[in-house]
């Protein structure tokens, strides 16, 4: 007589309490994220060096590893959960956040499973050509994700000292047609997404995307619209579309930067 294999004793545990389970598992605790973080080398912000993201991974394989039930229901709960994080950054002739950056886009787990994508973009005039080449990888991967519900978008300003300049950077940047063009694939081929939020950063502070502020900025309004109108009920009002709640954060995470915890 052939034994039947046992179900592991987690699965007699109502689903909610399995979550939660789950949850603890893969979340590295407070005390060693502390020393996790590697400092910026231009400035004093802090980011989750690679040790961090290969340790976070580890912790969701091993639960992966237990049975294929669970394997569904972690990677289900995890990636509903989790934003996934690209930085775009180039100051003083190099490229910050690359390693990160190739660290998602290599995985093949993520490029599987991720649901939620929160993309910076630094606004510089005429970004130099490895740059956009880096940016153009990140926003290849993104148009091969099957499971893609959200994108964030953040156009953030370069250190400028005035909003008269933080406006004329944003205005070149948008009438680059490089950089236009790789950022406006997201509003023409990513037709399975739910929402696209696009936020804008002038030191350090959220600039609300009034009808005022589009007044003065109509290539961002063109922009705008044109990310509006790629989601799929594009009829639909702000508050009647899905509402996801994030309690992990992935990736080029900026520590010192406010993180969403929902969209």
């Amino acid at each position: 007589m052939t034994l039947q294999p046992t179900k592991p004793l987690i699965l007699a545990i109502p689903l909610e309490v399995r979550h939660e389970i789950y949850r603890y598992t893969w979340t590295v605790p407070v005390d060693f994220k502390k020393h996790l973080m590697k400092p910026y080398a231009y400035c004093d912000l802090y980011y989750w060096s690679k040790a961090y993201l290969e340790l976070q991974v580890k912790q969701l394989h091993t639960l992966l590893s237990i049975c294929g039930q669970m394997r569904d229901e972690v990677l289900s709960e995890y990636f509903y959960r989790t934003q996934v994080h690209f930085r775009h950054l180039f100051t003083s002739g190099r490229i910050h956040n690359s390693r990160a950056n190739h660290y998602i886009r290599s995985s093949l787990l993520f490029a599987s499973y991720t649901q939620h994508v929160s993309l910076t973009w630094i606004l510089r005039r005429h970004p130099p050509p490895e740059f956009l080449r880096e940016f153009s990888e990140t926003i290849e991967w993104m148009l091969q994700l099957k499971q893609l519900k959200t994108v964030e978008l953040l156009l953030v300003d370069s250190q400028l000292h005035t909003f008269h300049d933080f406006l004329d950077q944003l205005t070149a940047v948008l009438n680059d047609f490089c950089a236009f063009h790789i950022v406006f694939q997201l509003g023409t081929k990513l037709r399975n997404l739910e929402k696209i939020v696009l936020k804008l950063y002038f030191n350090r502070c959220r600039v609300e995307l009034d009808a005022d502020f589009l007044k003065r900025a109509p290539r961002l309004r063109y922009f705008n619209d044109v990310l509006s109108r790629s989601v799929r009920e594009d009829l639909r009002q702000p508050e009647q579309q899905p509402t996801y709640v994030f309690d992990q954060h992935f990736g080029a995470v900026n520590l010192d930067w406010p993180l969403p915890n929902r969209i």
